[in-house]
């Protein structure tokens, strides 16, 4: 790990004087203070990426992310390094990425990746199904992105891992292949619309019974009212999973739809952020309820100090639209301090009442950036 991140330093020193735009930044979260055992809510976001540094040119760049990820007792892996790409123009309407690129198409902007994925309540206990934001690709392989046209953008690509073969002899020798596209058309002043369609592959399923999902999106944004932006969009989820309990022999079948709206909106120093997505489960089961998730977010601008409060549900425990229905939301009130477009502190106190029992506990985030 050491020696992969000289090795990008050395690289980005020597292309710092041939690129116009360079840009790094840093990222951090901690807990100040807390119930004891008490563990944060997204605790997936400790792991976000703590450093991160791109290079742009006017045909081609670089970026790369690493992650800071202590493990015990294994100290040679406290960096990680999350993902390196490179991209290229080899004409002004194409541009081709090699490495860990991605494809994506309307994003919630309160933590940016909770992208419902039509999952079923127990699909979504699990992280790798609960949220997932690309559209059309992410993952090791070749990206490319062109604009044939004004205000058109298509995506397509390939993702079978670093170092996969994923052909030989004209036959797919990976059942983890991926692959995926994106369409978009924006209308000036006014929003787009965009549609994806993405494949995650076989897994030990076959080419007629696949055991991995396949996610379709349609969708539309709206930025016509000043200080008003939002999106609306639909994900289809086809997998084999015809029980909430993993997946089967059943045929690949359409098996959830999520309702995916976003909304915010800014008036002087006044800003309300909402993304309050529902999914439909369609298998019928007992066990398979539709539900809901949401967070919103209010907050009040004082010079460089915005302090805000934030409700959100907790964790994997979404609003399930059944018997066992339960409002126990987590709170956050907090403050923001703004130095600059790219860098900011924040800090608050997150409550969280489950079945009568409160926690709490105080977390910290830091991003510095240049």
């Amino acid at each position: 790990m050491k020696k992969v991140i000289l090795c990008c330093g050395m690289l980005l020193s020597f292309l710092l004087p041939l690129f116009g735009e360079v840009g790094a930044s840093a990222y951090m979260t901690g807990e100040v203070w807390g119930t004891n055992g008490f563990l944060l809510n997204n605790q997936e976001q400790k792991d976000d990426d703590s450093l991160t540094v791109w290079v742009n040119g006017k045909r081609a760049g670089m970026y790369f992310r690493v992650w800071a990820y202590p493990l015990e007792n294994n100290k040679d892996n406290l960096l990680r390094l999350r993902s390196i790409k490179v991209w290229f123009k080899p004409i002004d309407v194409v541009t081709v990425s090699v490495g860990n690129v991605g494809s994506y198409l309307y994003t919630e902007q309160l933590d940016w990746w909770q992208t419902p994925a039509g999952a079923s309540y127990a699909q979504y206990q699990a992280w790798d199904t609960r949220w997932s934001n690309y559209a059309g690709y992410e993952g090791g392989g070749v990206g490319v992105e062109l604009s044939p046209m004004e205000n058109l953008y298509l995506a397509f690509g390939i993702t079978p891992g670093f170092g996969t073969r994923f052909m030989q002899e004209g036959e797919l020798i990976s059942n983890d292949l991926r692959y995926g596209a994106v369409v978009k058309y924006s209308f000036p002043g006014i929003g787009s619309v965009g549609a994806s369609f993405r494949d995650d592959g076989f897994g030990e399923g076959t080419s007629e019974i696949p055991h991995e999902q396949k996610i379709a999106k349609f969708g539309f944004d709206v930025s016509a009212i000043e200080g008003m932006y939002g999106f609306l969009q639909f994900v289809f989820r086809f997998d084999t999973s015809a029980s909430a309990w993993g997946t089967s022999d059943d045929p690949l079948a359409l098996q959830g739809i999520s309702l995916d709206p976003y909304f915010s909106y800014s008036f002087e120093d006044f800003s309300l952020q909402a993304h309050i997505p529902l999914t439909f489960r369609l298998t019928g089961g007992s066990d398979d309820p539709s539900y809901m998730t949401f967070d919103v977010k209010v907050s009040y601008a004082l010079s460089t100090y915005i302090p805000y409060v934030r409700i959100q549900q907790q964790g994997d425990v979404p609003l399930l639209f059944n018997e066992d229905f339960a409002f126990e939301p987590q709170y956050n009130i907090g403050v923001e301090w703004g130095f600059d477009a790219n860098s900011w502190f924040d800090v608050s106190l997150q409550i969280e009442n489950v079945e009568g029992k409160i926690s709490w506990c105080i977390p910290f985030s830091a991003r510095a950036g240049f």
